[in-house]
């Protein structure tokens, strides 16, 4: 009888320790895998390029350049290379017109309902048009 009962009292053991490291991987798995060292997501934020190429350096290099390393740069007169001298571009029945000011890039053109608004280019999507329907 002694041995039925170490071979139960084992089984008990490992029962729960594999409901403790399941549950253990189910809370890691709900947090999503972030260790306590990771920022929340009301915490993240953008750090740069230049952050990424200290430990990536290999990536870093082949990205430099690239078409994704263009896409989201700030409007300025060195990342806009469109026509903002008042360039008109007309699809149909809507015409837009991009225009060049001390505050800015801007757009006229219709919007989903219609009518014709104002808006401002803030950030660029990038730097080659692969349609053109994408402006």
């Amino acid at each position: 009888m002694a041995g039925t009962h170490s071979a139960r009292r084992w089984l008990a053991t490992s029962g729960v320790v594999v409901v403790a490291v399941a549950a253990w991987l189910g809370w890691r798995a709900w947090r999503g895998g972030r260790d306590d060292s990771s920022p929340s997501r009301d915490e993240a934020r953008f750090v740069g390029a230049a952050s990424c190429a200290g430990c990536h350096r290999a990536e870093h290099d082949a990205w430099q350049g690239s078409q994704h390393a263009l896409a989201m740069q700030s409007a300025s007169d060195r990342s806009v290379l469109g026509d903002f001298r008042d360039a008109r571009f007309t699809d149909g029945a809507v015409t837009s017109t991009f225009s060049h000011k001390a505050d800015g890039y801007w757009v006229r053109t219709d919007g989903p309902d219609g009518v014709s608004a104002v808006v401002s280019c803030q950030v660029l999507g990038g730097t080659y048009i692969t349609s053109p329907s994408v402006a």
